[in-house]
């Protein structure tokens, strides 16, 4: 192929990202402006004493997390009339709230929004990214493929619509995987340094990272341990504020075990009897998908790479170098290990499993990696009607969420 017809490739793969975009809006859409407004009026309930602008954007899906993170825009962490002590939207982190206020300020622009414009531009640079040359190259167009049709017909995929985090956790995590397999590792360690401070499950993604470096290069530990503490900036600047005005680094935590219930417990992880307990509802029943699929990944990749490598060098030489399906098998077990350890315990048991897993980008194309060995015509056998039954959940989440039914 000349360079001429590759670069015509490439530009048409960028379009692929923005029709995936488009058809991903374009479902939500259909669900909030067809499906919603035919069993009720477009008007929303409001939450009774709501002192803020009405919480919704061009899908109206502005509920829970994103009046708090509206909260924090207009309000800030602080409450004047009791000095010293937090608002409960302290659980929130700040990089995505001071985004939209920066943003806010710049335009005058109502804060619901600039939170529409958030989840817009976060969801497209996503696709796009995906779709690239860079991506394509690191996992193949059959994986870029593949997991495109699984974010797309996941059931909780309105969520990056819902003026939350969620397309810009995606879409940092995407880029910190290319940047690893890149070797921009400077970039790759700024991306989980903003990271931390958008969400605390970076905070094991950058273990994850640490531990993986660690074991493949070996550096000196002044060397690691100065990466992991950049890596985690957000975080320690966070708590450092929390510190400076509420006299507790751990604030956020300390909060959501008072207002949710949650117990941080590693035990969690391994309960097999409480993913049981729970499994009749897609919270719980995402949370023990997810893990029962990570410990089959563990058992098919694990042993063959530690016999053929060695126990310590399971990992292969250069960090360039490393086994793409393991890093991606390690860093989606951070991520929804963190999530059970904070959520399996709450109140209401697994309450966000749904939602953090809409945006388990390694494990997508972790997944994706598993099923690329089937012809593409077993792969529409085995997938239309997982996706047709993705999608008919999606249709019926959307609505509820829409309703005001908390569903994730």
């Amino acid at each position: 192929m000349s360079p001429h017809s590759n670069i015509h490739s490439n530009r048409w793969f960028w379009f692929v990202g923005l029709a995936c975009f488009l058809v991903h809006a374009g479902l939500i859409a259909h669900h909030t402006y067809y499906s919603a407004s035919r069993q009720n009026s477009r008007s929303f309930p409001i939450r009774k004493g709501a002192t803020l602008e009405n919480w919704h954007n061009f899908l109206d899906l502005n509920r829970w997390d994103s009046g708090h993170y509206e909260s924090i825009v207009v309000q800030g962490y602080r409450d004047p009339l009791h000095p010293g002590k937090p608002r409960e939207n302290i659980q929130w982190y700040p990089v995505y709230p001071l985004i939209a206020k920066g943003i806010h300020l710049m335009t005058g622009w109502r804060v619901t929004l600039v939170f529409s414009l958030l989840s817009a531009v976060f969801s497209l640079a996503f696709w796009v990214l995906l779709w690239s040359p860079v991506a394509r190259k690191v996992f193949g167009n059959k994986v870029v493929g593949i997991t495109s049709i699984m974010v797309i017909c996941w059931p909780g995929a309105y969520f990056w619509f819902a003026g939350m985090t969620e397309p810009m956790v995606a879409f940092l995590l995407l880029s910190l995987i290319l940047l690893w397999f890149r070797g921009h590792f400077g970039a790759a360690t700024a991306i989980l340094g903003l990271g931390t401070g958008v969400k605390s499950v970076f905070m094991a993604v950058a273990i994850a990272v640490a531990s993986m470096e660690a074991i493949a290069k070996r550096p000196p530990w002044i060397h690691l341990a100065v990466k992991a503490g950049l890596a985690t900036t957000g975080f320690t600047l966070y708590g450092t504020y929390c510190w400076y005005h509420f006299g507790n680094f751990f604030m956020p935590t300390d909060m959501a075990a008072d207002v949710y219930g949650k117990k941080v417990s590693l035990l969690a992880i391994f309960d097999i009897i409480h993913y049981a307990k729970h499994i009749w509802q897609f919270n719980g029943m995402a949370a023990f998908a997810a893990m029962f699929f990570l410990l089959l990944a563990a058992l098919r990749y694990i042993p063959p790479a530690i016999q053929e490598m060695g126990t310590y060098r399971f990992f292969g030489g250069p960090w360039q170098n490393l086994s793409l399906p393991l890093a991606l098998w390690w860093t989606a077990l951070a991520y929804s290990a963190f999530c059970m350890a904070g959520d399996a315990y709450a109140r209401f048991p697994f309450m966000s499993m749904l939602r953090y897993q809409t945006v388990n980008i390694p494990l997508f194309l972790l997944i994706a990696m598993q099923l690329r060995a089937y012809p593409w015509w077993k792969l529409i056998l085995l997938m239309a009607p997982v996706s047709g039954l993705f999608l008919f959940w999606q249709n019926i989440f959307t609505v509820r969420y829409w309703a005001w039914q908390w569903v994730s």
